[in-house]
């Protein structure tokens, strides 16, 4: 294994200091043990388009690209079914749907006054 071999590697100074920056959750060791993940794994810390669930859990996550060419956007899916919704509800069914009815204004009218009224 890679671990046995890199600690194997290291004298005993290195393998205390190691030692320490483990045990004391050394947030500079556990930053750059995250930054390795994230450099390995090209789907950690993402999620899927339709549902949001991680994909970091997901063996082989499905990719799409999509739009003109001098602006690709890439969607991923954690499933078939996610990205069977996406392309059905929202790449096919992209019209627009019709406008709301107008509402027809009140027509005020006009109050006859006092007099007015007495002499229509």
């Amino acid at each position: 294994m890679k671990l046995d071999k890199f600690l194997s590697s290291l004298d005993i100074d290195e393998l205390k200091a190691f030692y320490k920056d483990v045990v004391s959750s050394n947030p500079v060791l556990i930053n750059k043990i995250r930054q390795e993940i994230a450099l390995s794994d090209e789907f950690y810390n993402k999620k899927c388009s339709v549902c949001g669930n991680p994909l970091s859990s997901v063996k082989e996550p499905l990719v799409i690209e999509f739009g003109p060419k001098d602006m690709r956007t890439k969607a991923i899916f954690c499933g078939a079914d996610c990205l069977q919704y996406f392309v059905e509800f929202l790449l096919v069914k992209k019209e627009t749907p019709p406008p709301p009815p107008k509402l027809k204004k009140k027509v005020k009218r006009k109050r006859k006054g006092f007099f007015a009224s007495l002499f229509s």
